[in-house]
């Protein structure tokens, strides 16, 4: 008798669900005691199902699910780089009825370096980005050149850029 299976591996937190986590094909899997702990995004679809022993190894068929695989994926691949780090993607509200409801939260962690002391030490701040569901790649990218701006005039502080409206970019500072 010859066995060959491989694990499932986790790729982000489901927030809609305690101890889920969800690998690349969308497959809901539970976390402990399986896996050690990881820095892993979280993932919030704002689904209204609940979670059995059926509900783990059956792929998320839905609209939400496939967006935040999608947005993971261009995020991974396009836009994070050695400083930054993806903490969360919200889709829940990428669907909704009205069109001035529909968005996605994308909450980045920054880091830069002070290197102008004798012990260097990074600073950490939050990018709250408000994107929309049919342009995210555009106004990602769009992010990525206001982002180099920004670092230029050492703004460091946690802010809400919300890029929803072309050619434009709200910025709001917060205090974590």
């Amino acid at each position: 008798l010859y066995i060959h299976y491989s694990l499932r591996v986790p790729i982000a937190f489901l927030v809609d669900y305690t101890n889920t986590a969800i690998d690349k094909e969308g497959v809901p899997i539970p976390f402990k005691p399986f896996f050690t702990p990881k820095n892993l995004p979280e993932i919030y679809l704002g689904l209204k199902i609940e979670a059995d022993d059926h509900f783990f190894g059956k792929r998320l068929k839905n609209k939400p699910t496939t967006l935040a695989l999608k947005l993971l994926d261009y995020l991974s691949k396009e836009i994070i780089s050695d400083t930054s780090l993806i903490k969360r993607i919200d889709v829940s509200k990428a669907h909704a009825s009205s069109y001035g409801q529909r968005e996605i939260i994308v909450i980045l962690e920054e880091k830069k370096e002070n290197i102008k002391i004798k012990h260097p030490f990074f600073y950490h701040y939050l990018r709250i980005l408000r994107l929309s569901p049919e342009c995210y790649e555009q106004e990602l990218k769009n992010y990525v050149r206001l982002s180099k701006y920004l670092m230029q005039k050492e703004n460091l502080a946690s802010l809400i850029v919300d890029l929803r409206i072309p050619n434009l970019a709200f910025i709001k500072e917060f205090s974590k």
